[in-house]
């Protein structure tokens, strides 16, 4: 399977508008240490587009991904982004008819999450460059 890694977004987080995407204030992202090193060039990157904008990147686990993004505090503080490095568990979000939407199962229930997967390819390119 190409897909390792999974991105996931609180919908609604960044707003578009044609092609312009606005941006600002404060960005967390949080989850599989695997996703880490993408997460922190993503956070980069992102700062680069948005220098007003903050972003906080921090480690945790899959399953701190999930449940941060879906505001579950037995997992920490809620987050606008959560890595994983696995699919959801059947506990944790329910898949929407899209195949890409969840409804969060575990903490703010109200919450609904975009998967955005990552490949391999991406995942290396990232780690080669940052493994001497």
């Amino acid at each position: 399977m190409k897909v390792v890694a999974t991105f996931l977004v609180l919908v609604g987080l960044l707003s578009t508008t044609g092609s312009a995407i606005t941006c600002g204030g404060d960005l967390s992202i949080a989850g599989s240490s695997t996703v880490l090193p993408v997460a922190e060039k993503w956070a980069e990157a992102y700062m680069v587009l948005c220098p007003e904008a903050n972003v906080t990147v921090e480690s945790g686990g899959s399953s701190a991904g999930a449940g941060r993004v879906c505001n579950n505090t037995d997992k920490g503080e809620a987050v606008e982004i959560g890595n994983m490095s696995r699919d959801w568990k059947e506990s944790e979000a329910r898949k929407s008819e899209d195949g890409y939407t969840f409804d969060c199962l575990k903490g703010d229930t109200s919450r609904t999450a975009i998967q955005v997967d990552v490949s391999f390819h991406k995942l290396f390119s990232v780690y080669r460059r940052i493994t001497p």
